[in-house]
């Protein structure tokens, strides 16, 4: 591998992490373009790094993975190999897609379905955020009204008549302002924590199984396995079409995707 300075490895880190979909989307399609041309692999990549630096006047964001594949092209081994490299820089199941095409010659056809896959995800995650818009919105609305009840509206009230005296919805408020006053803040630990549990729990727990397969029916387990369920069997057609056998195409999921593979078995 290329040897760098640490700027410069905190630099690619970060172009890494951010090399979101519109910008993959953007990386398959230059580079299918070339090899559609008749251009190899190597070659296009070299060509796609010089047009993005200007034959290396200048730095882009994209040079480095067409630099990293180049890199691997070139070592081919190992941790080295462009399967190795496209992992670190892309989503696995979209690495999966390359590297099934890589394998059986039609890297063209694989880069094709791997930007469908990569629109078709955006729409799932799309679709998840404009759901979750509503309830994250409500519990924004709850919290504000909570501040303003316990700050501005019951101060002021009790400046009016003692709330020992309340009754009805007014006591129903002045008692909810006390539960604020004295376990907000432990109650909004307690919700981190818990969503961060969730969070952490939906990729990566799996044991006892049982228990693991009754949560896969609730919410939000029940959500993750439906899109890990429509990712595995995108993943699935895009494989196929790029002339790979049901079992291989079951076992580049399972060295690029385990998790997704246990999740929908």
């Amino acid at each position: 591998m290329r040897e760098m300075n640490f700027s410069q490895r905190l630099r690619r880190f970060i172009v890494r992490k951010t090399f979101s979909a519109p910008y993959r989307v953007q990386f398959y399609e230059a580079l299918r373009f070339l090899l559609e041309n008749k251009q190899p692999l190597k070659t296009a990549l070299e060509q796609m790094r010089d047009a993005w630096t200007d034959f290396g006047r200048k730095w882009h964001p994209f040079a480095e993975l067409a630099t990293d594949c180049i890199e691997s092209l070139r070592e081919n081994s190992g941790e080295n190999s462009l399967e190795y490299t496209l992992s670190l820089w892309v989503p696995q199941e979209e690495a999966a897609v390359i590297s099934a095409g890589i394998r059986s010659g039609s890297i063209v056809d694989a880069l094709q379905f791997a930007t469908t896959l990569t629109d078709a995800k955006e729409q799932i995650h799309q679709a998840i955020w404009q759901m979750a818009i509503y309830p994250v919105g409500l519990l924004i609305m709850m919290t504000g009204t909570l501040y303003v009840l316990n700050t501005e509206l019951i101060p002021e009230l009790s400046k009016i008549s003692s709330p020992d005296s309340w009754s009805g919805a007014l006591g129903f408020l002045y008692g909810l302002s006390v539960f604020v006053d004295n376990y907000g803040a432990i109650c909004a630990v307690l919700f981190a924590v818990i969503t961060g549990l969730i969070s952490w729990s939906l990729p990566n727990w799996k044991s006892p199984d049982s228990v693991r397969t009754f949560a896969d029916k609730i919410m939000p387990w029940s959500i993750y396995q439906d899109i890990q369920g429509a990712t595995f069997l995108l993943n699935m057609a895009a494989l196929l079409k790029a002339k790979m056998t049901t079992l291989n195409s079951l076992n580049i999921l399972q060295e690029f995707c385990i998790t997704m593979v246990k999740h929908t078995s």
